[in-house]
């Protein structure tokens, strides 16, 4: 089993820098399925493969400010929507383009699995490396996403929180919705790339990037 879920990895494999979640249907990076797909990789000993998930994606997917964009848009896919057009988010500093939202901060912890499993030198340099970009993360979750009365980091779309088409929104949507519509703001519907049957409405507001 785990030598087939390897070999998924390494077909899904772009460039030897990040790895598309399922080809044909998402053709980018995406935020926290890298953190997992970099564990995946130390588990089959590819420990070089698997910090150089994670460094693609903080060198090109994070904005000045901290926020590391749920996707990130390496190559143009004119099939996929929204595409990097619908987002309307300045280049990051590698001029690579990335979604306004963000997904679950699970890099460092991900990050900290791989060197208790491999502790070499190499990797604890690598490592070291990467703590500054995790730290600045970690800061802007706490300073744009931590709700001043609870100080609990809040969320400000379901995409956000990895449980992406749960019926625990449906209630919250459906006030959001009346709130855009009495705003004016646009709406359009999602499609994963023209391979899936789901289409998901979204509307854009509230973003911090």
């Amino acid at each position: 089993m785990e030598e087939k879920a390897y070999e998924v990895l390494k077909l899904n494999n772009r460039e030897g820098k990040y790895t598309i979640p399922t080809a044909g249907l998402y053709p980018f990076q995406w935020l926290w399925d890298s953190g997992f797909i970099a564990l995946g990789f130390a588990k089959m000993k590819d420990v070089s493969r698997a910090l150089t998930e994670i460094e693609t994606l903080l060198f090109s997917g994070m904005r000045p400010s901290g926020m590391l964009g749920h996707i990130t848009f390496h190559t143009p896919q004119p099939t996929y929507y929204p595409g990097s057009d619908e987002w309307g988010v300045p280049p990051t500093d590698s001029g690579h383009l990335i979604s306004g939202i963000s997904q679950p901060a699970v890099t460092a912890s991900m990050l900290r699995k791989i060197v208790e499993l491999e502790a070499s030198d190499d990797t604890i340099q690598r490592a070291k490396k990467m703590m500054p970009s995790l730290h600045k993360n970690h800061c802007w979750w706490m300073t744009k996403r931590t709700h001043q009365e609870t100080q609990l980091v809040a969320i400000i779309h379901p995409w956000e929180s990895g449980c992406d088409n749960s019926p625990l929104w449906d209630e919250g949507l459906v006030r959001s919705n009346h709130n855009y519509q009495c705003c004016h703001l646009p709406e359009f519907q999602a499609n994963d790339g023209g391979s899936s049957d789901c289409f998901r409405t979204m509307s854009m507001s509230g973003m911090t990037f």
